[in-house]
């Protein structure tokens, strides 16, 4: 979730990135087409950091959430 609480972000084994909205239930999927797992916020609230669970890859994967 992010740190004004207004998105939660979710991920799972189907290489799904969901962005889900709290104030209306909009939801934003992304094809990262790698299974990712443990994601977290650094405190600046622009990007994402995930944990790559893939058998083709391993390491971190960066997305940049940054919205005006």
């Amino acid at each position: 979730m992010t740190i004004d609480s207004k998105t939660l972000f979710s991920v799972g084994n189907d290489k799904i990135l969901r962005e889900i909205s709290i104030q209306d239930g909009t939801e934003i999927k992304r094809n990262v087409d790698i299974i990712l797992s443990q994601i977290a916020f650094p405190s600046s609230n622009k990007i994402l950091f995930a944990g790559v669970s893939d058998e083709r890859h391993s390491g971190v994967y960066l997305i940049t959430i940054f919205r005006l």
